[in-house]
């Protein structure tokens, strides 16, 4: 149901520009909490429910418009628990989805248990993937007849420690 706003304004009438819409009351719904870079990919979570029903619901990821995966959303959430609890915490989800670097939109889908019709988006956002490793030197002093370097590296794709090689005048 749609309820749009009428005004009269001397002897004009006006149609409010923004409609009123009542939200179907079948149809799932949940949040996008987290989209972030991971080693060769990306990992997205967040919560999905659907009224119908008291168990798990499907979502489906996508990026740049085509599906990646469909997950079950049945990890607990005492956050979702307290705030439903007529329908239960095992409703979050979080997955890892390899993909290319580059810039890319990630769009999740609640998909529809029993009764209504669609599968509504639950959130949608751009990221940017990079793996190329970075770092910086924070502190070079003499030291002696040599020099001591700190400082930083990293390689989005491992968590592990990287390793660092320092050249003084094209030599190791």
């Amino acid at each position: 149901m749609c309820l749009a706003a009428l005004a009269i304004v001397g002897s004009a009438s006006v149609v409010a520009v923004g409609a009123f819409a009542s939200t179907p009351s079948h149809l799932p719904f949940g949040h996008v909490d987290k989209v972030e870079q991971i080693p060769g990919g990306f990992q997205t979570g967040g919560w999905a429910i659907d009224p119908d029903t008291s168990a798990p619901i499907a979502v489906h990821v996508y990026m740049d418009g085509h599906l990646q995966v469909a997950v079950l959303a049945n990890e607990y959430r005492p956050d979702i628990a307290t705030r439903y609890p007529s329908l239960g915490g095992d409703h979050g989800f979080l997955v890892n989805v390899m993909a290319p670097a580059g810039t890319h939109t990630v769009c999740v889908y609640a998909i529809n248990f029993g009764a209504g019709s669609g599968n509504p988006g639950i959130g949608c956002r751009t990221l940017t993937l990079n793996y190329s490793p970075s770092g910086a030197i924070t502190s070079l002093v003499q030291y002696g007849s040599g020099f001591h370097v700190t400082g930083w590296a990293r390689d989005p794709d491992t968590s592990a420690a990287v390793t660092v090689k320092v050249y003084y005048d094209g030599t190791q």
